[in-house]
């Protein structure tokens, strides 16, 4: 699958977050944290039921088109919003290829709009 159906298979309600975290460094809310940090007994605590629903796509797209630096981890999030804005879009246009656009456009940010 490409990295932009994988993308689109995330629950609506989910991609603005993870894409506004992925794209621009905003540090997500504590279900996604927990979630991209691989602290997953937290994540499932913090989740709604529609969340939950959001578990197995968000962990195929992550699996199959991030960088590793930005979830698997403890700690991976504070990482990966210390990373300066420029180099963090550069990466995410590498890694995230044809979904690149549709995560702008979830997120609400242009991306000349953080900086």
């Amino acid at each position: 699958m490409s990295a932009q159906s994988e993308w689109l298979a995330i629950p609506t309600h989910l991609r603005p977050g993870l894409a506004r975290y992925l794209v621009h460094g905003v540090r997500p809310g504590s279900f996604l944290r927990a979630f991209v940090d691989n602290d997953l007994i937290d994540a499932i605590a913090r989740a709604s039921d529609n969340s939950c629903a959001g578990f197995r796509p968000m962990a195929v797209f992550l699996a199959n088109h991030a960088p590793r630096g930005c979830y698997g981890r403890a700690g991976c999030c504070s990482s990966w919003l210390g990373i300066n804005h420029a180099s963090r879009v550069e990466i995410a246009r590498r890694y995230f290829g044809d979904a690149f656009q549709a995560m702008v456009a979830d997120s609400g940010i242009k991306v000349e709009e953080v900086a």
